[in-house]
């Protein structure tokens, strides 16, 4: 039975007591490979619900748990996991499967670094109605803050958080706990032109980082300007200490803009969910 397979296939990913059995999982994994998105079924072959399963933990494998992953790209598995949801019809009953998956989306895109993509992912979790009550008020919390700069000591808040109630960040995180970190500082920086014209790197620890040495500012930086992250150019002065923004954005611009109303809406919905519980 393929179904009975995948969730062997899960477990092992997800709650393997020490080291995950990667010989057993690539076994599964290619006896169900009929089951890609790559191959064409004939119709009644499989159920569009175990096509979707496979597809969502074939894709957590290769681009996050497997041993080949020496990178995480976690907007490259956001694009895909769109992508293995339009396998799911209207009308297949599969809205836990849905769920499962939209879920796992909303997190990843917590987790991502700043990558223009992500503003297609973003429309469709709003499209999508995955933003809302369904939220918890953790989960609401941090994403209400995605315009403003926010702290390491909340994003390590969001992450034990997520280790109680979203089983695979366990897994990820013991594997790439450094990029989530660094993902989060990225994502951070991309704002701070919005803000500043000027500011030096020890102002950036203070402001992002507090006492946390895991991660280095000016190395992350650098990484964004190599990858021509920011809109205009910046520069780093290792001598003074100083980082320096090009021609200043708006606050906000379009993208900012419908990012900005996203957040005012969750932040109303919690707080209406936090005068209902009173």
């Amino acid at each position: 039975m393929p179904l009975v397979r995948l969730l062997e296939a899960e477990l092992l990913l997800y709650f393997s007591a020490g080291q995950m059995d990667t010989e057993k999982v690539e076994e599964i994994f290619k006896e169900l490979s009929y089951l890609s998105t790559t191959n064409s079924l004939n119709p009644g072959s499989s159920t569009a619900l175990t096509r979707v399963k496979y597809n969502d933990l074939h894709v957590d494998y290769q681009h996050i748990l497997s041993s080949k992953a020496k990178r995480l790209r976690l907007v490259d598995v956001l694009t895909k996991k769109i992508n293995i949801l339009s396998l799911l019809p209207d009308s297949s009953g599969g809205d836990h499967v849905r769920a499962h998956v939209q879920r796992k989306i909303l997190v990843y895109f917590l987790l991502c670094d700043s990558d223009y993509r992500k503003k297609g992912v973003l429309k469709y979790l709003v499209d999508e109605g995955v933003l809302g009550p369904a939220m918890s008020p953790e989960i609401a919390s941090f994403w209400s803050c995605q315009d403003k700069l926010v702290h390491m000591e909340e994003f390590e808040k969001l992450i034990r958080h997520l280790k109680v109630c979203f089983y695979p960040i366990r897994v990820i995180d013991q594997r790439h706990g450094h990029t989530l970190l660094e993902n989060h500082l990225d994502f951070c920086l991309s704002k701070l032109p919005r803000y500043y014209s000027t500011i030096s790197l020890p102002r950036i620890q203070r402001l992002l980082l507090g006492s946390e040495s895991r991660v280095d500012i000016e190395d992350v930086l650098f990484k964004m300007v190599t990858c021509n992250k920011f809109a205009h150019e910046v520069t780093i002065n290792q001598i003074s200490g100083y980082v320096y923004f090009g021609e200043k954005c708006q606050k906000y611009g379009e993208f900012d803009t419908h990012v900005k109303k996203v957040c005012d809406a969750v932040d109303l919905i919690t707080g209406l969910q936090a005068t209902a519980e009173k």
